[in-house]
Parts: structure tokens; sequence; C-alpha cells
């Protein structure tokens, strides 16, 4: 499950949960919203390919 499916979830729950519940619910969210960011920038970053140092061919002498 990504976060953006949860989000979804707890959206749908939230309609059916107490008024005591709300202010959880809508907190999880917002945690998840930063976590599904985080994933939206993970995959960003590996779409852009290697960071690291490029490896030198072959041995050095």
């Amino acid at each position: 499950m990504t976060a953006q499916n949860a989000i979804h979830e707890l959206k749908q729950v939230r309609q059916y949960c107490s008024a005591r519940a709300i202010p959880a619910i809508d907190y999880a969210i917002q945690v998840l919203q930063g976590l599904a960011e985080r994933e939206r920038m993970v995959e960003a970053e590996k779409a852009k390919g290697p960071q690291g140092p490029s490896q030198p061919e072959g041995f050095p002498d």
C-alpha cells in the first residue's frame, strides 16, 4: 500500500468516524501526505539516474 492509497482510505473512514476521532484522522492524513511527498521526491531522484562518482574503466595501473 502506498501513502496515497492510505490517504484515500483514511478520507473515506473520516466520513463515518465520530467527531471525537476526526482530529486523529486529520493528523494521520497530514503525516501520510508528508510521506507521499517524500516518496515523490525519491522517485524523481531515481529517475534522474545515479548521483555517485563515476567508476573508472578497469583498475588503476
